[in-house]
């Protein structure tokens, strides 16, 4: 009996002491004067938010951090803290870009996401009641693209962010999080992603330079998709979150882009 009763303590020790803690790669810890300092710093090309959560609400102020920069956002007292249990009682989350941006140059005209003289059709467009409703996801619009097609930078900057390991889809939500991505940061603020990459389908890296029409990835079909195609959006920053934006798109509103249109460079 003491050698099960040693076995299931042992077991309980290890399924306890399973619970995987991380820090952010953006988080660091500084001790001095009888406290924790945390702060987070941006090593990339871009710049992105922070916050704190505890037990899922939001406990601190949200923190832009640009490029290059570091801000603290957290202050404990040591005597009750140290940087295992900060990481055991908050959860760091960071966003993308600067959510107090309150301007951007909404006339500038982007580039089709894909090669000159190659022409595709619209599935869907702005304001849908399939998928295109919402704030993320109002002013996209889907280009039908068989996979292994080349897409292109509909707008110059700095790729912010890439996923690329996934080959699952499905035709329900539940596959949202399977979708393949490139995120691209321009020089006013804004974002672009290009959707449903297929796997290992990533033509650039994390803080790469790109130039407007050059090819950036390869189309697929992964993630929350009916059919291979390229889901493609413009995004400004708010608080802990991306909202879509119209744009000008190759000469034209992108409100004007209706489903089974056929368009070309």
């Amino acid at each position: 009996m003491k050698r099960l009763s040693s076995f299931l303590a042992l077991i309980i020790c290890v399924l306890a002491c399973s619970k995987k803690v991380t820090k952010p790669s953006y988080i660091e810890f500084n001790t001095a004067n009888d406290s924790i300092y945390i702060s987070a710093v941006n090593r990339n090309t871009y710049p992105f938010h922070v916050y704190a959560e505890q037990d899922k609400k939001t406990v601190t102020d949200i923190t832009t951090i640009l490029p290059g920069d570091s801000k603290e956002i957290m202050r404990l007292p040591e005597n009750h803290y140290d940087t295992l249990s900060v990481l055991n009682d908050f959860n760091f989350v960071g966003a993308y870009g600067n959510p107090n941006m309150t301007t951007y140059d909404s006339l500038f005209n982007y580039q089709l996401p894909f090669p000159k003289h190659k022409s595709y059709k619209i599935l869907q467009g702005h304001d849908t009641k399939f998928t295109h409703n919402g704030t993320f996801s109002r002013y996209a619009i889907d280009f039908k693209m068989p996979i292994g097609d080349t897409i292109c930078a509909a707008r110059s900057g700095y790729i912010a962010g890439v996923i690329d390991n996934f080959d699952k889809n499905g035709k329900d939500v539940t596959f949202r999080d399977y979708a393949n991505f490139i995120t691209v940061y321009h020089d006013d603020g804004t974002f672009s992603q290009y959707v449903h990459l297929k796997k290992n389908g990533s033509l650039v890296q994390q803080n790469q330079r790109v130039e407007q029409g050059e090819p950036i990835g390869l189309s697929g079909n992964t993630g929350w998709s009916t059919e291979p195609h390229l889901h493609f959006a413009v995004f400004k920053s708010i608080p802990k979150a991306f909202e879509s934006i119209p744009i000008i798109l190759n000469g034209k509103d992108s409100h004007t882009y209706k489903k089974w249109d056929i368009v070309s460079h």
